[in-house]
Order: C-alpha cells, then structure tokens, then sequence
C-alpha cells in the first residue's frame, strides 16, 4: 500500500494543479482576463462585455450549489472525472471557437459550471482517502498559497507577451490537467484504499 505521505503529496498537486488552476486561477484568470477578453478579442461592446463576466459568475454560483447536490447521489471519485471531462470540453472549444460569440457565450457559461464545485470535491476527495488533519489542511493551503507565487504571474507574462488570446491555451492547458490528475489520483487511492472501508475491516478483525 501506498503510505499517507503518498496521498498527501497528490493531494497537494491536486490542489495545486486541479483546484488551484481550475477553481483559484481559474476564477482568477476569468476574473481578470475575461472583460478585457471579450473587449478585444470578440469585440463585444463595455455593456455586453460586463454581462458575460456576470454570466460567467453566476454559472459559478450554480456550478457550486449542483455539486453539492449530486455529490448525495454521484460517488467523489466519479465526480472529480465528469468535473475535468466538463472543462476539458469547454476548454477545446473556447479554444477552437473563441470567435463565434454564441459559442463563446455557452463555454463561458459552462466553464463556470464546472469551475464551480472544484474546490469542495478536493476537499471530499482528502477526506476520503485520508485523515485530514491539521498539518493536511496546512498542506492543502499550502498548495493553494503556492499558485499565487506561480501560476498567476505565468499567466500575466504570456498575455503580456502574446496578446489577450493566449487566455484560451491557459483555459485548455487547465482542461487537460482536470482530466489527467484525477487519473493518478485515482491510482493513488486504489493502493491506498478508501479509509472508512479500512476502519470497517479493523472492526471486523477485532
């Protein structure tokens, strides 16, 4: 079996890489990039460019309240898959299709549905697998401190660099690590076992 150490460590790149990227940066870089986006890029109007930035967080805000309800019905473990499959697919689009503004709206829409319940299902996810304690929960911010330091300023210098459209290979490099991680994850946790079928065994033995 893989130690705790082992699913400490990959939580940590999960919320580094998964919830950092997808629900920090992610929110982060719509935040921020996602106006001045659709002010050059699709040429939309102040008005209109506004509204998509609400759209966005407002597909957020819903995002996060359908995870919390399909978590009572869908198993962690399969929610973490249809989270990066639900960015990896808008992302492949915005990327592809970023100037047809219907497309564009839908993905930025979708892209906030799916950002939106990163965040807690890392948290289940921890709490599965392991006991998540003190230093967990440090390491857990601690791998959420480090994008501040990383991520962000990466993001700012390519568009600085390559111009506001260089926000969509941002969005898709995020969509394919949504889908990878949680492979490894996955891997991580079949050696590792799930904690409360642990304990069940222990109490069986004694």
């Amino acid at each position: 079996m893989f130690p705790g150490s082992s699913s400490l460590c990959c939580t940590f790149v999960y919320f580094h890489v998964f919830v950092d990227i997808c629900c920090i940066a992610g929110e982060r870089i719509f935040a921020k990039y996602l106006y001045l986006f659709a002010r050059q890029q699709a040429c939309l109007k102040k008005q209109q460019a506004a509204l998509m930035l609400s759209a966005f967080w407002i597909s957020f805000t819903v995002g996060r309240f359908a995870g919390f309800m399909v978590t009572s019905f869908v198993p962690m473990k399969i929610m973490i898959f249809i989270e990066g499959t639900g960015n990896l697919a808008s992302a492949l689009v915005l990327y592809f299709f970023s100037e047809n503004i219907w497309v564009l709206w839908v993905c930025i829409c979708v892209s906030g549905v799916f950002i939106g319940p990163c965040y807690p299902s890392g948290l289940a996810w921890a709490n599965r697998y392991m006991v998540v304690t003190a230093t967990g929960v440090t390491m857990l911010s601690i791998g959420a401190g480090v994008n501040d330091l990383t991520f962000l300023p990466a993001v700012g210098s390519t568009i600085d660099a390559m111009g506001i459209s260089a926000m969509t290979i941002f969005v898709l490099g995020f969509g394919v690590a949504c889908c990878a991680l949680p492979i490894l994850m996955s891997i991580v946790a079949c050696y590792r076992g799930d904690r409360f079928e642990r304990n069940e065994d222990e109490n069986d033995e004694n």
